[in-house]
């Protein structure tokens, strides 16, 4: 293979006939924003999609964290497909397809050495339910006290400390009302599926806490508070895939659950948590 180079570069240079192929220029593909329209019976709009998974003519081009470039190599018009991507269970090591919503679709013409911003607009798809949405805009459903201590609760907050909307929900703990236990008032079915159930919400928090269901067969309880979340300076949000534990309980109807614990060992004499925004969205 050696010497049919040299031979060939000496037959180039000798007649001129040889001339080095062209690389072909991308375009370049941008995804800085992105926004969700949303339906009045669908809960808030704001989400937290930290990735891209793109096709292009449906064939698959990568993904990607964002904001984010994208070289992409095609000379003709071509549709870019792109679904958005979560961090499951707030694991940055975990990113998932957000599959509730459906893909954004765009046709894109190439346009070579060029940035072609692109800002999807997603949509809930058809088929998607929503057993709960609690907003705590006016009032809230997280009254079932089972810690049996009427000072311990779920509030509204002042308006000024609102994530979305008028209020969020506020707990306060300190040493002498050390512990939160609370069920959500209404059961809802949700369904054994092959599909994605995911609890989702936004939070801030100064300790942690812990959200889940409360199974419900035949006057039994089973206890399915499973997510863990951490305490977080600024409003976050966080996605809980309970798949494979609603899928296992098969309960007949699930409520809502939350409970935290005072941190006996902190400086702060009273420690709060900011909810919002709690959604549980399954096929």
């Amino acid at each position: 293979m050696k010497n049919k180079s040299v031979v060939l570069g000496i037959f180039c240079l000798a007649f001129g006939n040889c001339s080095d192929t062209e690389e072909p220029i991308p375009s370049y593909i941008a995804l800085d924003q992105y926004q969700v329209s949303v339906l009045p019976n669908q809960g808030t709009a704001l989400h937290q999609f930290k990735d891209v998974w793109l096709f292009a003519n449906d064939q698959y081009v990568g993904a990607y964290e964002l904001p984010v470039r994208i070289p992409i190599l095609q000379d003709s018009d071509f549709v870019l497909k792109v679904i958005p991507g979560i961090r499951k269970n707030g694991v940055l090591s975990e990113p998932v397809r957000f599959t509730f919503m459906d893909p954004f679709e765009q046709m894109v013409a190439p346009n070579p050495g060029q940035i072609i911003q692109v800002s999807p607009v997603y949509q809930y798809a058809s088929d998607i339910q929503f057993p709960f949405i609690e907003d705590f805009d006016r009032f809230h459903f997280f009254n079932d006290d089972r810690d049996n201590n009427p000072e311990t609760a779920i509030v509204l907050s002042a308006p000024e400390e609102a994530f979305e909307g008028s209020h969020s929900g506020l707990i306060a703990l300190t040493a002498q009302n050390p512990y939160l236990y609370v069920w959500y008032d209404l059961q809802k079915i949700i369904p054994v599926t092959p599909n994605r159930v995911f609890l989702e919400l936004h939070y801030k928090s100064e300790i942690p806490f812990y959200i889940g269901f409360v199974g419900i067969k035949a006057n039994e309880f089973d206890d399915l508070l499973h997510g863990t979340v951490l305490p977080s300076k600024d409003w976050r949000k966080i996605y809980f895939d309970f798949t494979d534990i609603t899928n296992d309980a098969k309960s007949d109807f699930y409520k809502l659950a939350l409970a935290a614990n005072y941190i006996a060992d902190s400086s702060k004499t009273e420690q709060k948590i900011w909810l919002d925004n709690i959604k549980v969205t399954t096929r």
